[in-house]
């Protein structure tokens, strides 16, 4: 069944199929090749069922939050506020174009919105400074990165959707891995740019830097919100998603100005498209998910990885043979007298099956011999006792 669902996936991606389209074909050619076994029906409802979620409500909250930022202008004050901070460092356009995407990556959730956002303006610039297309291609792509690590995160979503896990635990978890990330890029970005000379710009003043920290607080305050409120406890993820859009539709209408009203239709357009490349991926997983758990082959694989585990249990020891029966009573421990008395096999040094009786505790003892002298005595002779075996009434 893998073999089948693998040849038919790759068959279609060479042929020319999508990437959807290919998991949909290789999940009916599964079906068939089950027959009676499996209900052609389960098709249309695994898909349905696995976009069928509150929690992927988030996906074009997050997407048209980074569409309305991107056309509002919060994009460009970002990139002059990038400018100003790190300019004077060797290989600046690298470093501004890492940090640039730092910031819109707790926005909004996608590697391809943020390189878009940011190729188009950094990359002419970079050909315009005498950085090669490679390394400014490459940047761009490794800054792009930091989208799906960086709370939010679409990708984070829809795997807590598959696997059944937190949101907000999988947000808080890529806070210090994206950080680290970036460091790291900026250290390579330096060490290139002066390995091929790359040019630095003017330092720009403190007064400068206020200024250019100033115009671009309203998009810097943007991921801050978003997540410090999820961090908080103030909204959920879902919620925080509904906010990034409020915030960002305020800001680019009536603060930055770099939105109009009659472009709202083309950017939900976008937005919408973009959802549903997504949700048709994750909808085409349904079915191909589902085929390759009931056929139990992860189960399979693990098997034929870790392979037969030895049988080093003690039953499978020949010259234990009691062990297999467990604890054995050589007399009966509820009749008068005989408490404790139970064999436990193996308990010695020998470890050969020898019987070695646990005592019973003294008051138990002494309880269970004044019942039988009590049973033996005629009611004259008896003598009381509390319901305690053992504990005498004083």
């Amino acid at each position: 069944m893998l073999l089948l669902l693998f040849i038919a996936f790759m068959l279609a991606l060479v042929v020319g199929f999508d990437v959807g389209y290919s998991m949909i074909l290789a999940a009916w050619l599964g079906v068939e090749y089950r027959g009676d076994a499996v209900d052609t029906a389960m098709m249309p409802l695994s898909m349905i069922a696995g976009v069928d979620t509150y929690a992927l409500v988030q996906v074009p909250l997050f997407i048209l939050a980074g569409e309305l930022m991107n056309r509002g202008g919060l994009t460009l004050r970002l990139i002059d506020w990038a400018q100003a901070i790190v300019g004077r460092v060797r290989g600046s356009l690298g470093h501004v174009s890492i940090l640039t995407n730092l910031i819109m990556a707790g926005v909004s959730g996608s590697a391809v919105a943020d390189a878009v956002a940011t190729g188009k303006p950094l990359i002419p610039a970079m050909r315009k400074e005498g950085y090669g297309d490679g390394f400014a291609g490459a940047v761009i792509a490794a800054g792009a990165l930091l989208g799906p690590i960086i709370p939010p995160s679409i990708p984070m979503v829809v795997y807590a959707q598959l696997a059944s896990q937190s949101v907000v635990k999988l947000f808080m978890a890529g806070v210090v891995p994206g950080l680290l990330l970036a460091a790291g890029f900026m250290v390579v970005c330096s060490i290139v740019a002066r390995v091929r000379n790359y040019p630095s710009r003017t330092p720009v003043p403190w007064a400068g830097k206020a200024k250019a920290t100033g115009r671009a607080g309203w998009a810097l305050l943007m991921p801050v919100i978003i997540i410090g409120g999820i961090r908080f406890g103030l909204v959920t993820d879902t919620e925080a998603a509904a906010v990034a859009v409020i915030y960002s539709l305020l800001v680019s209408l009536l603060i930055y100005r770099g939105l109009r009203y009659t472009e709202m239709p083309k950017l939900l357009f976008e937005a919408g498209r973009s959802t549903a490349v997504i949700l048709f991926l994750l909808a085409a997983a349904g079915p191909f998910s589902w085929l390759v758990a009931e056929s139990q082959v992860s189960q399979t694989v693990v098997a034929t990885i870790h392979g037969p585990e030895p049988d080093d249990r003690p039953h499978a020891s020949a010259d234990r043979p009691a062990a297999v029966r467990g604890f054995q009573r050589r007399k009966n421990p509820h009749r008068a007298g005989d408490v404790g008395n139970t064999a436990v096999p193996g308990l010695g040094a020998d470890r050969a099956g020898a019987d070695h009786r646990i005592p019973a505790p003294d008051h138990l003892a002494a309880g269970t011999a004044q019942v039988a002298r009590d049973l033996k005595a005629g009611p004259r002779d008896r003598r009381p006792y509390s319901g305690n075996l053992g504990c005498r009434r004083p």
